[in-house]
């Protein structure tokens, strides 16, 4: 019976694929997060989405964990955002690729609402999607993907720690942190997983819109936001995308590594301490991407052309004295 039951098994393990969220050696903390000394989980959705804890009626109120998308102006709608009977969320479409956050702004003083984290975390989402009809090439005209992904709070919600301390009022200087993106011009075993130290004027500096330094073209590490993972991969079955965030100190650097089912899958960048210097940040300059340690980020979703079905998205962090919430 017993030898019946492994063969039983093991045809099951070849045509179901055991899905990712299953951890070596049973601890759901992250290894990453575990060597980082990211013990405590901060935030926390398990396959428990639901109506009290997604602003699905969009009021705006404190008390929920996520919120539709409203920043920049947008017009907020769910556009197919549903929560589903298992308690995974399916995430659609939205503005500027982002559709349920962890924060929005509202109109009054802190003018945010949510949570945005600050101060070094794991930030893990674990979804699964159907990537038939896809960013692949020849790239549509949608601006559109699935994405998950994270902006500082002081930018989205136009607060004052977007300004560059010691510029004209207006020079801002703001972290985007890309953790998955399934737009990539290599294959379909691949996405982007890039960092974005925007800063300038407005329109002005860079026009249209801010100056950017990019990862991808930070050297030495060119082109570096391609993230290969295994061929064969079903992106239909649930999957963890995850970034470490180790902010730098006064005599040790900072560093931004992302993970795929726990593996780390492009080069760590590393960044010296972020201290108000003057811009422009550069290819050479040590400190390039060192804002992200002075700001508090919010946690995105969009679908894009290709709903995500979300099951759980998670913080680790030492503690969450550094993170904001309203």
């Amino acid at each position: 019976m017993r030898r019946f039951l492994l063969a039983v098994f093991l045809v099951l393990a070849l045509v179901h694929p055991v899905q990712a969220f299953r951890r070596v050696g049973g601890s759901p903390i992250p290894p990453a997060a575990r060597a980082a000394g990211y013990l405590t989980e901060t935030f926390s959705n398990a396959s428990n989405f639901s109506s009290s804890n997604v602003d699905l009626g969009m009021t705006y109120s404190s008390g929920y964990k996520w919120y539709v998308w409203n920043f920049f102006g947008a017009t907020p709608a769910l556009n197919g955002t549903e929560v589903n009977s298992n308690g995974t969320i399916t995430v659609g479409s939205g503005p500027g690729n982002g559709n349920i956050a962890s924060a929005a702004v509202i109109s009054d003083a802190p003018y945010y609402v949510g949570t945005a984290f600050g101060g070094g975390a794991y930030i893990e989402a674990t979804f699964s999607f159907n990537p038939i009809g896809a960013a692949f090439p020849p790239y549509p005209s949608s601006t559109e993907w699935p994405a998950w992904w994270t902006m500082a709070v002081e930018h989205l919600a136009n607060l004052s720690g977007q300004q560059w301390a010691g510029q004209t009022t207006g020079y801002y200087h703001f972290i985007e942190n890309d953790i998955f993106e399934f737009l990539q011009p290599v294959s379909s075993y691949a996405y982007d997983s890039t960092l974005h130290d925007w800063y300038g004027i407005y329109d002005s500096s860079c026009p249209p819109g801010f100056c950017a330094i990019n990862s991808n073209n930070y050297a030495p590490l060119n082109n570096a936001n391609i993230t290969n993972i295994p061929i064969g991969t079903d992106y239909t079955l649930n999957h963890r995308y995850g970034m470490l965030w180790v902010p730098a100190t006064g005599s040790a650097n900072g560093s931004i590594a992302f993970y795929f089912d726990d593996i780390q899958v492009l080069p760590t960048i590393y960044y010296s301490q972020f201290t108000n210097q003057s811009p422009p940040p550069s290819l050479t300059t040590p400190w390039t991407f060192g804002i992200i340690d002075q700001q508090h980020l919010v946690l995105i979703l969009g679908g894009g052309g290709n709903p995500l079905i979300v099951k759980s998205v998670a913080v680790w962090q030492a503690s969450s004295a550094g993170n904001l919430h309203n």
